[in-house]
């Protein structure tokens, strides 16, 4: 039988804050992680689902269908380039990710 050397967590873990997400990391695996991740708790909570509300505020990105398809919080809709914008031009926002950590 193998032994367990380590254990690498990925993604979200539902807790309501990195706190949280991290002492509950620390307790149950502490000796087996090297690095403990902050859980991606609030907007991140579904892994890059809050990228679209950022990203859709750039002039020339739109959102596809006029209903929102909502996943919480977030309109989960698809993004395009508008219709006579060179992706070029665009000018994204500030994506939020580093903020969030």
């Amino acid at each position: 039988m193998a032994s367990v050397r380590g254990a690498h967590l990925v993604g979200s873990l539902t807790y309501p804050d990195a706190e949280s997400a991290m002492i509950a990391a620390a307790e149950n695996l502490g000796g087996l992680l090297r690095r403990i991740p902050d859980g991606e708790p609030g907007d991140r909570f579904h892994w890059i689902m809050f990228q679209p509300d950022v990203l859709a505020r750039a002039e020339g990105i739109e959102r596809v269908g006029d209903e929102p398809i909502m996943i919480g919080h977030l309109d989960g809709r698809p993004l395009r380039i508008a219709d006579g914008v060179d992706a070029a031009d665009i000018r994204l926002p500030e994506l939020g990710c580093a903020p969030r950590a």
